[in-house]
């Protein structure tokens, strides 16, 4: 059986012994590549070539129409794919020669097409929909890490559509990214990186730019940022099991919570919202010894929760607002803060029926508190308003139905009535 053996001019060899060949069809539209634990999506046609079976298919899945998705740590595909997926660039279609060494391992040389679809790291997004991709490049110090509230020195090197964007040392607060002009996506990603690691951040829809930064930096809408960043420095806050008795876990935490409380205090609803987020996950590391201690546990969490509520507001994220206030009212079914902070979420939401009971049972709490029955009130009149409106509609539309029945000769619909036959009477 002779092979057919391609020309040196047309493909390149990846291995230096020639057995993974590669020749590019078509160039990818951004310079980046796939690393080692990505996910990669392709489709691909794999061929036979040479021998006896020379150009026949078998396999695609172009013919299955549906792209095949795989870890690109090494083992999941043959070596050769292995091999040539690193050299490959966003929307690049290669061919790929691959000998049986790389390849299948049963004498037969393959030929495949690949188109390299996308790739992506770990989904690191608020809600996981993959607007904030994190591909670790290099390790870091694992024992430091960047927190909400805590300073970051780091360098970002933004790429959009192929243009650079941001090259620059950076130094700020995590958290407080819109002061230095930087996407929310990588602030979120960098919570998940330790001091000296190094990653690449992609990130696309509401994680990016608001809409004033895009316009002001000339970025198309609905682009996709790529991100290389290194974080060079970063606050080490001690964790709360560094201490060894409750007080002094109760202490660092307390202290946490009046910064979080001054950045609310100075319209840094974000941050403080992720501040008091970080703090609950805290409590869960703190045990508590009789009920003295874990009453002054919880009440700690229901003051949290209801600041991230009150924090939640103030970002006009009613649902967000819910849920805190929710799991406020688990630890307390009476805190009166979350119970009225629940009925200000409804009114964003225009919900004034659910917004009324919220404020009822405020009231029932503290029936003292002026501003719960003030709402309460204009909550009543907007429902009666409501209800006046919808009874007048349908009074109205049951005097036309009224009308269209006096202007019928028997009555009921006029087209029906023209095909009814008058029986003749005795």
């Amino acid at each position: 059986m002779s092979e057919v053996v391609p020309s040196p001019d047309e493909f390149t060899s990846l291995v230096d012994d020639g057995g993974v060949l590669k020749k590019v069809i078509k160039k990818g539209h951004t310079d980046i590549s796939p690393v080692k634990g990505e996910t990669v999506v392709v489709h691909y046609v794999g061929f036979y070539h040479g021998g006896d079976e020379h150009g026949d298919k078998f396999d695609s899945s172009r013919d299955r129409k549906e792209p095949l998705k795989y870890n690109s740590e090494e083992g999941h595909v043959i070596k050769g794919w292995d091999i040539a997926m690193p050299t490959m660039k966003l929307g690049e279609v290669c061919e790929i020669i691959v000998s049986p060494e790389y390849g299948y391992q049963d004498g037969k040389t393959r030929r495949f097409e690949i188109e390299l679809l996308d790739f992506y790291g770990k989904d690191v997004s608020p809600k996981f929909d993959g607007s904030v991709y994190l591909t670790q490049l290099a390790r870091g110090n694992e024992a430091v890490s960047p927190r909400p509230g805590s300073s970051c020195e780091i360098h970002a090197l933004g790429y959009c559509v192929g243009k650079v964007l941001d090259d620059r040392d950076v130094s700020y607060i995590i958290g407080d990214f819109e002061e230095v002009g930087l996407p929310e996506g990588l602030d979120r990603a960098l919570c998940y990186m330790s001091e000296g690691e190094e990653a690449r951040v992609r990130i696309c829809g509401p994680m990016t730019f608001s809409s004033c930064e895009s316009t002001k930096r000339g970025i198309p809408k609905d682009s996709t940022l790529y991100y290389l960043v290194k974080v060079k420095s970063c606050e080490q806050r001690k964790s709360v099991t560094v201490f060894s008795t409750f007080p002094e876990k109760m202490a660092h935490m307390q202290s946490l919570k009046q910064k979080a409380n001054e950045l609310l205090k100075a319209g840094k609803y974000r941050i403080a919202a992720d501040m008091y987020s970080d703090l609950l996950s805290d409590c869960l590391g703190v045990a508590t010894s009789g009920y003295d201690q874990y009453a002054e546990l919880n009440n700690l969490k229901c003051v949290l929760h209801q600041n991230r509520a009150y924090a939640f507001l103030k970002l006009k994220s009613p649902q967000e607002c819910l849920e805190a206030c929710k799991q406020g009212l688990e630890l307390n079914s009476r805190n009166e803060k979350c119970l009225f902070r629940k009925g200000e979420a409804y009114l964003l939401l225009g919900d004034h029926e659910e917004a009324s009971i919220c404020f009822k049972e405020v009231l029932a709490v503290n029936g003292a508190n002026s501003e719960a029955a003030r709402k309460l009130k204009s909550c009543q009149e907007v429902i009666s308003k409501a209800l006046q409106q919808e009874k007048k509609m349908f009074q109205n539309a049951f005097k036309r139905l009224q009308s269209m029945d006096a202007t019928t000769p028997c009555g009921g619909n006029e087209a029906e009535n023209k095909d009814k036959v008058t029986m003749p009477t005795a």
